[in-house]
């Protein structure tokens, strides 16, 4: 069996595209909207943090393996059941050193449950298990 790789851009409907692209200026002014009261505190909650000793220097090292660990559920409300899925992946950090994973880079789940509103807490949880497992086998330095 062959499978078609495509890389980029999803297809996504040209129009679809157009309009988030469009509201991006809204949404970055959103976002400055809620930093702009920090930002212009910066220098006060800088001070403030090195009070605490909360800022050091990061003391040069020698280069490790990097991993990321990062994972998502789901959990779809049909008429009848609740679908969840929760997946979690591990991928290589940008060191230049690379590394074998003994197995798998990921962990996935799925139930099917009646109608729960405690169902998604659950697929959250399970989630971090995965997460939690599959950084437990990342065969690198820092993850």
């Amino acid at each position: 069996m062959t499978y078609e790789v495509h890389e980029g851009y999803a297809h996504l409907p040209e129009d679809l595209l157009q309009d988030l692209l469009d509201g991006a200026d809204d949404l970055a002014g959103q976002v400055t909207q809620i930093l702009e009261p920090a930002l212009e505190q910066r220098e006060q909650l800088r001070s403030a943090m090195n009070s605490l000793g909360l800022i050091s220097t990061l003391v040069p090292r020698e280069s490790v393996t990097v991993a990321g660990i990062d994972g998502g559920f789901a959990v779809e409300r049909t008429s009848a059941v609740d679908i969840s899925l929760s997946v979690a992946v591990g991928v290589e950090g940008l060191t230049g050193q690379t590394v074998y994973w003994s197995g798998t880079q990921y962990e996935w789940w799925t139930k099917v449950s009646r109608h729960d509103l405690e169902n998604e807490r659950l697929a959250r949880g399970v989630m971090v298990a995965q997460e939690l497992a599959v950084l437990r086998d990342a065969p690198h330095g820092l993850r």
